[in-house]
């Protein structure tokens, strides 16, 4: 199965890379999963997508929109389908996008306060592991990153917990 997609990557990884634009909830629950699979099945599906111009703008206007209302699926999903992003990709305007991204609903009061667990907990395990791989990179790596960039990623909202998770006074 796998030979089969990885024939048609060209034509697959848009479409499903692509598909965080729905806007109905009920469809996350197979979106997500389609998505996962894809990244992690054929890691080549982020060749052929423009995820500056496609995925990401998709992805952080999901993130921006409290996933539509699929919180409890789309949530849990952010990590895994960051941890796939080549690391070429993560040292850029993506992370601090991302993050701002899933930080926005609790920012504007968007969602009702039981669903803050769930995206403080998602904000603060992409946070680190962004940052982790920031870290990690090399010095020819950092050089796209521009003075702005690196500016906005220093501005992002931390936790005072050592184990990353908000207090209830910082949610």
């Amino acid at each position: 199965m796998t030979s089969v997609v990885e024939d048609k990557l060209a034509m697959v990884a848009p479409s499903v890379l692509g598909a965080m634009s729905d806007k109905n909830s009920n469809n996350y629950s197979a979106i997500w999963p389609a998505i996962l699979q894809l990244v992690k099945t054929c890691p080549r599906s982020w060749a052929h997508v423009n995820v500056h111009k496609v995925v990401l703008p998709r992805m952080c206007s999901c993130l921006r929109a409290a996933a539509y209302g699929s919180w409890a699926v789309t949530y849990p999903a952010v990590l895994p389908w960051v941890s796939t992003l080549p690391r070429s990709m993560v040292v850029s305007k993506l992370a601090v996008d991302i993050c701002n991204a899933l930080w926005f609903p609790i920012a504007t009061g968007a969602v009702p306060s039981a669903v803050y667990q769930l995206i403080a907990t998602a904000w603060a395990e992409c946070a680190a592991h962004l940052i982790s791989s920031a870290n990690a990179a090399t010095e020819s790596d950092l050089r796209g990153l521009s003075d702005a960039d690196l500016a906005k990623w220093a501005s992002l909202p931390t936790t005072a917990k050592p184990d990353g998770k908000p207090t209830p006074e910082q949610v």
